[in-house]
């Protein structure tokens, strides 16, 4: 009896962190701020990220898309992203095993393609950002929120500043996707440790 206690206190102890977790992220990240700049069309609309993780800005798109496609090259964590939609039973979420020169979203259009962070990950960039063309709806958009060099912008913010390794340069971002073939459809100052950009094809 008394092991099943401690069982179940430490199972409580970790979904309470989970969420404080996730309530902390929050408070920086903005989730809600970014979606509602992105404009979805809702009744249309489909949202395909690229290295989704175990899923933090694929389920909150559930809110706005029609469909969600959640693209990873890590097979853990896209099991703990499936047995999270099981558990929360989640709808119209796919969920896709990628590689690291393809999302693999198979014949699915896409109205947005979000890259979280993750960019800064991609070798061969101009070269993936030229493949992603093949999973864009006509008027679809790419878009890139990576955190910027500066250190100082994260002064203030509630976020760690991450390792110089996951920070990528908005300029050299731009300039890359130049070379790929897409234009700046919008630019939103909306975080200060992040740069946060719409792209459409030329």
């Amino acid at each position: 009896m008394v092991r099943k206690k401690i069982v179940l206190l430490l199972l409580n102890l970790l979904v309470a962190t989970s969420i404080c977790k996730a309530e902390s992220r929050d408070k920086w990240q903005k989730p809600e701020l970014l979606f509602k700049s992105l404009e979805f069309n809702s009744k249309e609309d489909v949202f395909c990220e690229i290295g989704s993780g175990d899923g933090y800005f694929s389920i909150k798109a559930l809110a706005h898309a029609k469909k969600v496609i959640a693209s990873d090259v890590d097979l853990k964590v896209l099991e703990k992203l499936k047995e999270k939609i099981k558990t929360k039973n989640f709808r119209n979420i796919e969920v896709v095993k990628s590689t690291y020169t393809d999302p693999l979203f198979n014949s699915t259009k896409c109205d947005i393609i979000f890259m979280g962070m993750v960019y800064h990950h991609i070798e061969n960039r101009v070269s993936y950002l030229k493949n992603l063309k093949k999973y864009l709806k006509k008027n679809g958009r790419i878009v890139n929120l990576d955190n910027v060099i500066d250190v100082k912008k994260y002064e203030g913010t509630g976020k760690r500043i991450p390792a110089k390794e996951c920070r990528f340069s908005k300029e050299k971002f731009l300039e890359e996707a130049t070379q790929a073939g897409y234009r700046v459809y919008k630019k939103h100052d909306l975080l200060r440790m992040q740069y946060f950009v719409e792209l459409k094809s030329i």
